[in-house]
């Protein structure tokens, strides 16, 4: 399916400690009168362009869309100031007050972006006037527990849970960081002589991969000349 063109602006908003927050303005060719703004705020370890599809998809139907990489993603620094959903929610709220100043919105966020979304609401409420909705995906809420109970079996279920999402969220970090830390794999040695190497490690490696004769010692009947391979003394 076809979409029309939008047009993609890439801008940048300073947050209050001054730290410069990457943003992505599409404007579809054909706007809706009386279409919302719809701001799209991502999760942890991706950035705004987990929203490309939906974005198009969105500007399809004359809707313009603000989407931002995070601060500590994408190309917007960690800054000084402390990485905190209330932190993470003024970084909304500069960017909607001085980009969305007037006009309907509509929020979506995924996961920690929809915990941002909650927060904005709560820490600016000046905002919910002009909210036609809000979509919040696999979201979490303040005050949330992974204890689906009480009494121990509780705690090792959560504990479970717990340590599986720890493994799927940093599994592949970690595994790339042990791959690097393995020493390079020592070529094994062949029948002839590996390129690569210096001239007097090519003929140890040549010698020792030529069979010798070995003869066996004299014996009652007649005994057969062997060849096998050596390693050299």
């Amino acid at each position: 399916m076809s979409h029309p063109p939008s047009v993609t602006e890439v801008l940048s908003v300073s947050a209050a400690d001054g730290t410069p927050l990457a943003v992505y303005r599409d404007t579809p060719v054909r706007p809706r009168r009386d279409g919302a703004t719809v701001v799209l705020v991502h999760g942890a370890s991706v950035t705004a362009d987990l929203w490309r599809l939906h974005t198009r998809h969105l500007t399809g139907l004359g809707l313009g869309v603000l989407r931002y990489d995070q601060r500590a993603h994408g190309h917007t620094s960690r800054g000084r100031a402390p990485l905190t959903v209330e932190q993470l929610a003024d970084d909304l709220h500069q960017i909607v007050t001085r980009l969305v100043p007037t006009g309907p919105l509509v929020l979506a966020g995924h996961s920690l972006g929809a915990l941002v979304l909650q927060e904005l609401t709560a820490l600016h409420p000046q905002h919910l006037t002009r909210v036609r909705g809000m979509v919040l995906l696999s979201p979490t809420a303040r005050g949330a527990t992974v204890l689906p109970g009480r009494g121990p079996c509780a705690w090792l279920l959560a504990a479970g849970r717990s340590l599986a999402a720890l493994t799927c969220a940093h599994a592949p970090r970690t595994v790339d960081l042990l791959r690097r830390r393995l020493p390079p794999r020592t070529p094994t040695a062949s029948p002839h002589a590996p390129t690569g190497l210096p001239t007097g490690h090519r003929r140890a490696a040549t010698a020792s991969a030529t069979p010798r004769p070995v003869i066996s010692p004299p014996c009652g009947s007649p005994c057969a000349t062997t060849s096998r391979a050596t390693s050299p003394s």
